[in-house]
């Protein structure tokens, strides 16, 4: 039979679960969209310990990395005469094994509002906050190095998703960087980007 599978003992599995609840759907119904989830995933290779070397002055391996997060989503405004355009906000947070991660904790939250225009009741506004807090074995080794690093790395996202026809979509991004990398030697940074969505539809004879 052909070896569809071939697992490395050095790569490692990742293993990835998530469970949840939904209530309600995002494009309308008697009840209010609601959305909690618990998740987790965990590496089983070995990854290099953060700040720790052995006699050689080698990093010393850490077997596995994993990580844990918790989201919500809801939809906390819908218009009376039409219930698909609203506000709905969600967050998130996560932790991560900080041994080997330099990031160990992660929060955000952010708002949508769909059909903000009542012109274009397909286009969605969105406002983010994205914080990274690095680890204490990061924060550690750092200080030991004498290296001067910022505690977190802080994002701000402001997004127009404008759904042009009915296959094409874009969507411009401005997003503002504090500390970024963790570094105070870097000046806070500004980003503008863009995306194109393309959608298309199949038809059988």
């Amino acid at each position: 039979a052909p070896d569809f599978f071939h697992f490395d003992g050095d790569e490692g599995v990742l293993c990835v679960a998530e469970v949840g609840h939904m209530t309600g759907t995002e494009e309308g119904s008697e009840d209010a969209y609601t959305k909690i989830g618990l998740g987790g995933w965990y590496y089983s290779a070995d990854f290099d310990r953060i700040g720790s070397v052995d006699a050689d002055g080698n990093p010393t391996q850490h077997g596995g990395n994993y990580g844990v997060y918790l989201l919500g989503e809801r939809a906390v405004y819908r218009e009376p005469q039409a219930p698909e355009r609203g506000l709905a906000a969600f967050a998130r947070v996560g932790i991560a094994d900080s041994h080997v991660n330099t990031v160990g904790f992660y929060a955000g939250a952010g708002a949508v509002y769909t059909g903000l225009l009542r012109s274009r009741p397909d286009d969605q506004l969105g406002l983010g906050v994205a914080a990274a807090f690095v680890g204490h074995e990061f924060q550690d080794a750092s200080k030991e190095a004498g290296i001067d690093a910022d505690d977190a790395e802080v994002a701000i996202e402001l997004t127009y998703r404008a759904q042009l026809t009915p296959w094409l979509a874009v969507q411009p991004d401005l997003q503002y960087i504090v500390n970024p990398s963790f570094d105070p030697s870097v000046e806070d940074a500004l980003a503008l980007g863009a995306r194109r969505e393309l959608a298309g539809q199949v038809r059988s004879a």
